[in-house]
C-alpha cells in the first residue's frame, strides 16, 4: 500500500507555513496566512516556494528560485526549530492494524525525501514504513505514474494488488495512470469532491482505512474466481 504524507498521515501545514513565512520575511516580502498557504500544497517544495513568491510580490527567476528552495530546506530541516507538525489522530494505530493485515507500506510524497524521512523519525512513524519515495528522487513527481510506480517497485509489488491513498488530485491521479486501486481522504488538504478521476473509495477517518483495505481485497478474490466458483 501506498500513503502520502502531507494531508494524509500528518498535518504539516503549520510547519510549512512557519518555514515559508521566515523565508519571505527575510526576503522583505509579505507573510501568509494558513487559509493562503494550504492551496499551494501538494507539488514539493520547489512549486510551494515558486507559488509563495507569485503570492507576495512577483515570481522568482530559476536562479534565485533554486536559492530560496534551499535556504528554505535549511531553515525546514533546522533541528532546533520548533516542531508544529503533528500526526493526525490514530495514525500510528492504524498502521500497526494494516500491517497485521499483511500489507507493506510505502510513503509516496512529492516533499524531498531527506525531509520526509526526518519528519517521520521524528512523528514516531517510520518504524511502520517499508520504503519512502521523495519526489526528488523520481524522474517525475506524482500527479505522474512514475512516482506510483517507483514506490511499488521498492516494494516489489504488482499494481493491480496496491492501492494509493491520499487527500488531492495528485495522489488519486497517479495512482490510477498507474493502474492502482486509489482512496481519497478527505480531512486533508484537498477538495475531494473536485478530483477527476473519482477514488475508488472515500474514508472520512484515517482508522476507517483497514475495513475498506479488506473490502477492496475481498472484491478482487471475486472477481478473480471462475464462475460457479
Amino acid at each position: 500500500m501506498l500513503l502520502d504524507l502531507d494531508g494524509t498521515l500528518i498535518d504539516s501545514a503549520p510547519d510549512l507555513l512557519a518555514t515559508l513565512n521566515t523565508l519571505l520575511t527575510e526576503n522583505r516580502r509579505r507573510t501568509l496566512s494558513l487559509d493562503e498557504i494550504i492551496p499551494l500544497i501538494g507539488d514539493g517544495i520547489g512549486a510551494l516556494v515558486a507559488r509563495a513568491m507569485r503570492e507576495t510580490g512577483g515570481a522568482a527567476e530559476p536562479p534565485e528560485l533554486r536559492h530560496l528552495v534551499e535556504r528554505f530546506l535549511e531553515i525546514y530541516l533546522d533541528p532546533d526549530r520548533p516542531q508544529l507538525t503533528r500526526v493526525y489522530d490514530n495514525v500510528p494505530a492504524t498502521l500497526v492494524a494494516i500491517r497485521q493485515d499483511g500489507h507493506r507500506l510505502a510513503v509516496c510524497t512529492n516533499k524531498v525525501e531527506e525531509a520526509a524521512s526526518s519528519l517521520l523519525r521524528q512523528l514516531g512513524l517510520y518504524e511502520f514504513v517499508d520504503a519512502v519515495v521523495g519526489g526528488d528522487k523520481v524522474t517525475a513527481q506524482k500527479p505522474h505514474p512514475a512516482h506510483v510506480q517507483a514506490a511499488l517497485e521498492r516494494l516489489e509489488a504488482a499494481a493491480g494488488s496496491a492501492v494509493m491513498v491520499g487527500d488531492s488530485r495528485n495522489d488519486i491521479a497517479a495512482g490510477a495512470a498507474a493502474g492502482t486501486a486509489t482512496i481519497a481522504v478527505t480531512y486533508g488538504y484537498g477538495d475531494v469532491a473536485t478530483i477527476v478521476p473519482r477514488p475508488t473509495r472515500t474514508i472520512d477517518r484515517f482508522e476507517d482505512l483497514p475495513a475498506v483495505l479488506r473490502d477492496l481485497r475481498t472484491e478482487r478474490f471475486r472477481r478473480v474466481l471462475p464462475p460457479g466458483g
